[in-house]
């Protein structure tokens, strides 16, 4: 006889009901009935004391919960041992162990808005891991920059206002933009650069495709700044009906770019809306069309196609493990996340705990400090996965309405400050400590392009300023406020306490 699998782990919120389904399989000649037994458990655990009879070679399911006690801590576990013995031998029985483990809707405090920003439309989202608080974000046909980790946003112009901007990358003063078609005027998408922190912008690429590609990517390859890609462009000198693909590379920093070759037959053509490179310039190339997933280990000379399999699948997000390249997690349009461990060959669907109605997975962000910690941006809100996509936990709070549940990309700034884009404007979501509920910040000066300005203590973030002129905010504990001076040395110890507590918890869970 045979119990499988031989351990599970889950995991959930207090006052929650988990349940585990095992399969028990009679590998005998003879008709077996089997007696189940549940040890080692301080939470309820439930479970039938018999499964069977079953005939030789035939499978049942056993199914056992566990109730998680409101009085749990977050991160606290219990481990079940459930043990299947043959009545018909006494001699055969097997064992699994399921461990269960709490992890909080609650965990990282309530997601506070940007004031100024609500009602705002936002796509794109690029942080610059070069400098701390540093972070870029397309919305409403304008690109805003907050330098202080997302209190205050300044309206950027030289030359950039007025483009509906869909994709972000950045390094260091290198900041990329490309926007998107517009259909009512012809007028193509383009590819801009600002060399200079997004002061002026210059245009480096009209597209040379017919205006229908509407969702735009891009990507920096972390080996080499100067390398780009940009997908679901054409260029408009080199495209070649049915030779070229959607993917387009700068070796120059943005200043000339070519076409790249594409991965299949010609007239098959590679949508590219997700693009991702790793630490050796391997490039992943995602999108709708044949094949749906593309991979190039030679900078896009060539590519291998590593097809997601399903009916329909359109990959919206790429992430991979910046500590195991092997290891690349795809979103997708209305079927949930995918993980591979072995750089794409087979990919595995990891929807535990998303809604039974997959939503679109917009964007997959990697915790910078634990890989094994992972964000989806969805069309239903944010989901986080303890543990590499195994399980996911939803972690929408304050985010109050459908639309700023729709989150469209995401951004981290290396002081864990996560920022979410979202069709009802700009959302943080402190990570430094999991309830330090910093305040929100100051709106957008409007066309003045002013900052508005962090609050001084742990209220709600104020709104936006008038044209020109700053907006209040909110201030917390993380003293992302513009406090005055008497305020700061409790600020500091209000934050050194909820770090080592938010430490303590992490060396905990994963006991």
């Amino acid at each position: 006889m045979t119990l499988s699998p031989s351990a599970d782990a889950r995991f959930n919120n207090t006052g929650a009901t988990v349940t585990y389904t095992l399969q028990v399989t009679n590998t005998g000649s003879t008709n077996d009935s089997y007696t189940v037994t549940v040890t080692g458990n301080a939470w309820t655990t439930t479970a039938p004391g018999t499964v069977g009879p079953l005939v030789a070679t035939a499978t049942a399911d056993l199914t056992v919960t566990v109730v998680i006690p409101n009085t749990a801590s977050d991160g606290q576990s219990d481990i079940a041992k459930i043990k299947v013995a043959s009545q018909g031998d006494s001699t055969k029985s097997a064992s699994a162990t399921l461990t269960t483990t709490v992890f909080s809707a609650s965990s990282f405090g309530d997601w506070v808005s940007v004031g100024g920003l609500t009602g705002t439309k936002f796509y794109a989202l690029a942080a610059d891991k070069k400098a701390d608080g540093i972070v870029y974000a397309a919305g409403g046909s304008n690109v805003y920059k907050t330098t202080d980790g997302g209190n205050n946003w300044t309206l950027l112009a030289g030359g950039i206002g007025g483009k509906d901007v869909r994709a972000l990358a950045v390094d260091g003063t290198n900041v990329y933009a490309s926007s998107l078609d517009i259909f009512a005027s012809s007028t193509p998408a383009k590819i801009l650069r600002s060399v200079d922190s997004g002061s002026s912008w210059t245009e480096v690429l009209p597209d040379g495709g017919s205006p229908s590609e509407q969702i735009k990517s891009l990507a920096i390859d972390p080996s080499n700044s100067n390398i780009v890609y940009a997908g679901n462009f054409k260029t408009p000198i080199l495209f070649k009906a049915g030779t070229d693909s959607f993917v387009i590379k700068s070796t120059n920093g943005g200043t000339n770019w070519a076409h790249l070759p594409n991965s299949t037959a010609p007239g098959a053509e590679l949508g590219a809306s997700a693009l991702a490179v790793d630490s050796a310039g391997v490039v992943y190339a995602g999108g709708s069309g044949t094949p749906n997933l593309a991979k190039s280990t030679n900078g896009g000379t060539s590519w291998t196609d590593i097809p997601i399999a399903g009916v329909g699948v359109f990959v919206y997000a790429l992430a991979i493990d910046p500590t195991s390249s092997s290891t690349i997690y795809a979103g997708t349009r209305d079927q949930g996340t995918f993980k591979s461990t072995n750089g794409g060959t087979v990919f595995s669907p990891m929807n535990t705990g998303l809604p039974a109605i997959l939503p679109t997975i917009y964007a997959l962000l990697i915790h910078p400090d634990d890989h094994n910690q992972i964000f989806a941006a969805t069309s239903a809100g944010l989901y986080f996965s303890p543990d590499g996509g195994a399980h996911w936990v939803a972690r929408s709070g304050g985010l109050a309405t459908a639309s700023a549940q729709s989150i469209r990309a995401l951004a981290i700034t290396p002081s864990l400050i996560l920022i979410g884009a979202t069709e009802d404007g700009l959302f943080i979501l402190d990570l430094s400590s999991p309830t330090s509920g910093g305040g929100a910040g100051g709106g957008s000066g409007g066309t003045g392009g002013s900052t508005g300005n962090g609050g001084t203590d742990g209220s709600t973030g104020g709104t936006g300023g008038t044209p020109g002129s700053s907006g209040g905010g909110g201030g917390g504990c993380t003293l992302r406020g513009n406090g005055p001076a008497d305020a700061i040395l409790p600020g500091l110890f209000c934050f050194a306490l909820a770090a080592l507590v938010w430490r303590w918890k992490i060396s905990r869970r994963w006991e």
